[in-house]
């Protein structure tokens, strides 16, 4: 998966909702909205621009060079290992967010991930279900 992004511009909000469809049920929506509001405080703060440019259709439908030129070249982690260690390497989110915080997160989702890996898939399926 690779990060775009889009918006109208009298709806900007379209954009922090398009921001929420990288998750899925499992994640902290807290957490995840601080996350998605301290990296736009941070660009803000810091004048990042955002590259590409408005995607108005599904980026599954874009064909290569359609990403190519709208600058879509940033590919999002594909599990949750990745992921963990994607957010623990981001120092900026990391001191906006607190240390302390990221750390035990990604302890407290590395000890699930191996619970449910010990778990047989009828038991894994039951805990997946109960928590979306």
């Amino acid at each position: 998966m690779k990060a775009c992004w889009w918006c109208w511009s009298e709806r900007m909000l379209l954009y922090v909702e398009e921001a929420w469809r990288l998750m899925d049920g499992l994640a902290n929506p807290y957490l995840a909205l601080s996350a998605i509001l301290a990296a736009g405080l941070d660009g803000l703060e810091k004048e990042t621009p955002l590259l590409g440019g408005p995607c108005d259709q599904a980026y599954a439908h874009l064909r290569p060079e359609e990403q190519k030129a709208l600058g879509i070249t940033t590919m999002l982690p594909k599990t949750l290992k990745d992921s963990l260690a994607a957010l623990e390497a981001n120092s900026e989110l990391g001191v906006l967010l607190g240390l302390g915080m990221v750390s035990a997160y990604a302890m407290v989702k590395r000890g699930e991930v191996d619970s449910l890996r010990a778990m047989p898939d009828d038991a894994r399926k039951a805990w997946l279900i109960s928590r979306y």
